[in-house]
């Protein structure tokens, strides 16, 4: 008996361990607030990552889509440590998904036994920039008050940021930030509304992201659209969330204090890039 206990302790992968530890209890990121996990009661199909005791000022909106095993999931699980950094530093992000669904799952696999599918649709991200606005003037909401409306962000890995690059066309959307992302920017005709993009990949990352990034950056600068794009040294397609790698998240977080928050050290950071590790520097619009 305590052979085979041994044994199945000991074939669990490094990832199942994380993934189990990270449902077990939300980690804490490195910024001055401490997150709060939940499934709001009134939006089951996301996950909501937020500092509940925040009182520096309103919390700008991140609506995050998931990649993770080659989809768009149903869980921000994977992603759990990343997001409650974010979260951290005063963002309220809401994601996609729920974090008792278990991956990687069965190949062909497409709906759970309780209906819930493992797939997710660009609208799911749409949801939950709308739940947030009305969370925030809806009487009793625990969030009421407390979110700036005016700055939201679409925001994803891979899939899941092909999901925000489409949702991305909200007229209420202020920056679109692809991480990893093969997504194809189309400027539309208007400039009416340009909201602007962050293209974060890594420089080992797949082909078709490495491309993107520069077909994007050439669409944006030739339609005048704000865009900032840049590639971390070392970093694999999927290496920057099991840590986090702090390189990685402190960009992210650099650009968001920058776009939704006014933030001028956010623009000196980026700045700073160079000595992080950061390679393929190029902004346009900004």
């Amino acid at each position: 008996m305590k052979a085979f206990k041994w044994v199945k302790e000991n074939t669990v992968s490094e990832e199942e361990r994380r993934l189990a530890r990270w449902r077990a209890a939300v980690p804490q990121g490195s910024g001055p607030a401490r997150v709060t996990r939940l499934r709001p009661p009134n939006l089951t199909t996301h996950t909501l990552y937020w500092p509940a005791a925040w009182s520096k000022g309103p919390l700008p909106i991140i609506a995050w889509g998931n990649g993770y095993d080659n989809k768009c999931s149903n869980s921000s699980l994977p992603y759990a440590a990343f997001l409650s950094e974010i979260a951290s530093y005063g963002y309220f992000v809401v994601a996609v998904g729920n974090d008792d669904i278990d991956y990687p799952q069965p190949e062909g696999l497409e709906i759970l036994a309780d209906g819930r599918p493992l797939r997710t649709q660009a609208s799911a991200l749409t949801k939950a920039v709308d739940w947030a606005i009305a969370e925030n003037s809806r009487a009793g909401s625990p969030y009421a008050g407390k979110l700036d409306t005016s700055k939201v962000a679409y925001m994803g890995h891979a899939c899941g940021g092909q999901q925000a690059m489409a949702a991305s066309s909200d007229p209420r959307t202020t920056t679109t930030v692809l991480l990893n992302a093969a997504a194809k920017f189309s400027p539309g005709s208007s400039d009416a509304h340009k909201a602007s993009i962050a293209f974060f990949e890594g420089a080992k990352d797949d082909g078709l992201v490495l491309d993107a990034g520069d077909a994007n950056f050439a669409k944006a600068q030739a339609a005048g659209w704000p865009m900032y794009k840049a590639a971390l040294k070392g970093m694999s397609h999927d290496g920057a969330y099991p840590g986090p790698d702090r390189r990685w998240s402190k960009a992210v977080i650099a650009w968001l204090d920058w776009q939704l928050k006014g933030a001028s050290n956010g623009a000196t950071a980026l700045n700073g890039l160079r000595r992080d590790g950061w390679s393929r520097i190029e902004a346009t619009g900004l």
